[in-house]
């Protein structure tokens, strides 16, 4: 059956109106032009077909980052960064140029781990990556890490734990009362505060 593949973007007008753009075959230029997910792309998200949960620009690369939950590789998360060719160029996939993926590194979990969610870091440097279980029938708890965004996919886990029933899988860095904190969003409905 058809799945969801629109990438858009949204620019906000002096006045505060919005205007949207969209990317509507997406999910086909991805699949085309990032080898790495193309095997398994069409399956069903819980059988390994693409999923992408995660999103986040690098201004190091000047790129998009794409956190993919769905497949993933020797037994771990990737991350594929994709270029705008021109910032000022038309929002359409010939505008587009994926780069390798980057397989991500963390520490062992009972089944396969996916990306649930991506966030700029500390101070604006690096990311935040919200991972979990990448299929019902895989048991990784979620957990989040900090990657300064090196192509070897090394990151360090922080010593965040959370309630079995949460399921967070937003995550965003803001101020909250003046102080710098990072803001999990429950996919239940909950959020939970982190002061950085």
């Amino acid at each position: 059956k058809p799945r969801p593949s629109a990438l858009l973007r949204i620019a906000i007008g002096d006045d505060g109106s919005l205007t949207t753009e969209a990317i509507l075959d997406f999910r086909e230029w991805f699949v085309a032009n990032v080898p790495a997910v193309a095997p398994n792309a069409l399956n069903d998200p819980d059988y390994g077909g693409l999923n992408i949960e995660g999103l986040a620009w690098d201004p190091e690369r000047q790129a998009m980052l794409f956190g993919v939950r769905t497949p993933v590789l020797s037994n771990g998360p990737i991350v594929v960064p994709v270029k705008i060719k021109d910032l000022a160029g038309p929002w359409a996939s010939g505008n587009l140029e994926a780069q390798q993926p980057i397989l991500l590194h963390p520490e062992r979990a009972t089944g396969n781990q996916g990306i649930r969610g991506m966030s700029r870091g500390r101070d604006g440097k690096g990311f935040f990556v919200m991972l979990a279980n990448a299929t019902s029938d895989d048991e990784a708890p979620f957990s989040v890490y900090e990657w300064d965004g090196n192509a070897e996919g090394v990151v360090k886990r922080l010593p965040y734990t959370f309630a079995k029933k949460m399921k967070p899988e937003g995550l965003t860095v803001g101020t909250v009362g003046g102080k710098p904190a990072l803001v999990l969003v429950d996919d239940n409905g909950g959020y939970q505060v982190v002061w950085l």
